[in-house]
């Protein structure tokens, strides 16, 4: 969507203006325009990108936006647990939500990982999935909770539905590659 960017991880400030995104001096720039990193935020999740602005991002860097089953994969591996690092109650030192930081974090900053090493799976940010849900409107999945949610909501098959045009401080995504045979 237009004016869509976010800071993502690295300290690079991803801009999403119509079709185009450009890469320059670690700049991203859309139609011409450049957008720089918010100071100290560097390390953080994205966020404030809507579903569109994420899969343009991860398709022009020939990524993906994972689907929910292969969201819940990652999250959980084949251990069936209840959340990513296992079935212990979440807490401020294992996941960012509600009551721990009041903001996002640096990614990897909790000890939380999952089962195939995956760092903030649940909280910090909810992450869009490529998944829609239907009941009359056209609604995106996202996954894994955000700083600003209860610790209900961290559980690895916990879900909830945002329209895909939404952007929020509390929604951002990951790319995955899908390896080629």
């Amino acid at each position: 969507m237009p004016g869509d960017h976010a800071t993502i991880q690295g300290g690079i400030d991803a801009a999403i203006d119509g079709d185009t995104v450009l890469v320059a001096d670690g700049i991203f720039i859309g139609n011409g325009k450049a957008f720089l990193i918010d100071l100290g935020f560097e390390n953080h999740p994205v966020v404030e990108v809507t579903w569109f602005g994420a899969n343009a991002f991860a398709e022009f860097f020939g990524y993906k936006i994972p689907s929910d089953y292969a969201w819940e994969k990652a999250a959980r591996g084949n251990t069936g647990s209840v959340y990513p690092w296992g079935d212990e109650l979440p807490y401020c030192e294992l996941a960012n939500f509600f009551g721990c930081k009041g903001e996002t974090m640096p990614v990897g900053q909790t000890t939380g990982v999952s089962f195939y090493g995956a760092y903030d799976m649940a909280g910090n940010v909810w992450e869009w999935t490529r998944s829609y849900f239907t009941n009359g409107t056209y609604m995106r999945t996202i996954r894994g909770g955000a700083w600003d949610g209860l610790s209900g909501n961290l559980h690895a098959t916990f879900r909830d539905v945002e329209e895909p045009t939404n952007s929020t401080r509390a929604i951002g995504f990951r790319c995955i590659r899908i390896p080629t045979k």
